[in-house]
């Protein structure tokens, strides 16, 4: 498993995740305000066992971008106000799609889906 680690000290704004390690999982935290805005996330070229991402805090990962067409297990918990605005998602032959949005989050998604085995949207009130 990969792990990267966005926050106050380590902002990961306007950056991309190029994925290129088949067969492997990625855990993406971002873990303050505004510390994935603009992020890409990119692994088109291979298969992914799992990515999962967490956004938490007020506009965390507002135009958060993730292609990751042949990915088995997407997880996204999106928790704060307005985080994951305006996220986008380009997925195609996924065994399972998970979107976690507490408290105003994932407004305005853009999705690309095809082939989703099993898709689940949870929205919550914190």
């Amino acid at each position: 498993t990969c792990s990267v680690d966005c926050n106050e000290t380590n902002p990961c704004q306007n950056t991309t995740i190029l994925v290129d390690l088949a067969d492997t999982s990625l855990m993406v935290n971002c873990s303050s305000p505004q510390s994935c805005d603009s992020l890409s996330i990119d692994s088109t070229s291979i298969t992914l066992e799992a990515l999962t991402v967490s956004c938490i805090g007020h506009h965390s990962c507002s135009s958060m971008n993730i292609s990751s067409p042949h990915t088995d297990n997407l997880r996204v918990a999106c928790i704060g106000e307005h985080s994951c605005y305006a996220v986008q998602f380009d997925m195609s032959s996924s065994e399972q799609v998970h979107l976690i949005c507490v408290d105003t989050a994932c407004v305005l998604p853009s999705w690309n889906l095809d082939d989703i085995h099993t898709l689940r949207i949870d929205f919550l009130s914190a």
